[in-house]
């Protein structure tokens, strides 16, 4: 007779050692819904603001030659933040924190959804950055070329266990890689900003495709 075999318990990745059953973070959920909403009332602010063009348009503008209107300037803004956000807000970053694996697989709460990666059909490439508040450490895992999911917090630093476990690397790393991890987080900061510019002057270019008088 067969022993039964109880499966797994899905975890939440933490460290290297046994970690603890996932648990649901009232907080994540909160901050997930908050992405959620950002993108509904983006959507709305420029599309608001392009059909109302010729409206507030003719109110022209003041002497830093900004639109008078409160509209335009707000879409702006909230395009601004979204830009600042959006790999999050994309579903292509989540915080590693927030992972956990099933066996092979990685699991992602994101923006937009569940995200699972298999991690021995994956490219893994830890990180690390510098920000005014100390060395933050993430990991790029890719799974083809129109997938990729980047385990970084969006206002985080440390994080290096928690990275290690749920892409399941252990040990220390040599110095050869420390480098290229500084590298390819250097890398991550301009594809950040690129994302940040693009977005925001695309707003710009279809809010006002033109020069208000």
């Amino acid at each position: 007779m067969n022993p039964i075999t109880q499966p797994a318990p899905r975890h939440r990745a933490t460290d290297l050692g046994e970690p603890p059953p996932r648990r649901r973070s009232p907080l994540l959920r909160v901050v997930l819904w908050s992405g959620r909403a950002l993108l509904v009332v983006t959507a709305v602010a420029v599309v608001s603001a392009i059909a109302t063009r010729g409206e507030w348009a003719r109110l022209g503008v003041d002497a830093d030659g900004f639109p008078v209107a409160w509209l335009p300037n707000g879409a702006v803004v909230v395009v601004l933040i979204t830009g600042v956000f959006w790999p999050w807000l994309l579903g292509i970053a989540a915080p590693p924190g927030a992972c956990w694996r099933e066996g092979d697989v990685i699991v992602a709460p994101t923006v937009l959804g569940q995200r699972r990666v298999r991690v021995s059909r994956a490219l893994v490439l830890p990180y690390r950055g510098f920000t005014q508040l100390g060395t933050v450490h993430g990991a790029v895992v890719l799974t083809g070329a129109a997938s990729v999911l980047v385990l970084l917090g969006p206002i985080e630093t440390g994080g290096r266990s928690q990275v290690d476990a749920v892409i399941g690397r252990a040990g220390p790393t040599r110095f050869h890689r420390v480098l290229g991890e500084w590298g390819l987080g250097a890398l991550m900061l301009l594809l950040w900003l690129a994302g940040v510019f693009v977005l925001v002057g695309a707003a710009l270019a279809v809010i006002a495709p033109e020069p208000l008088a």
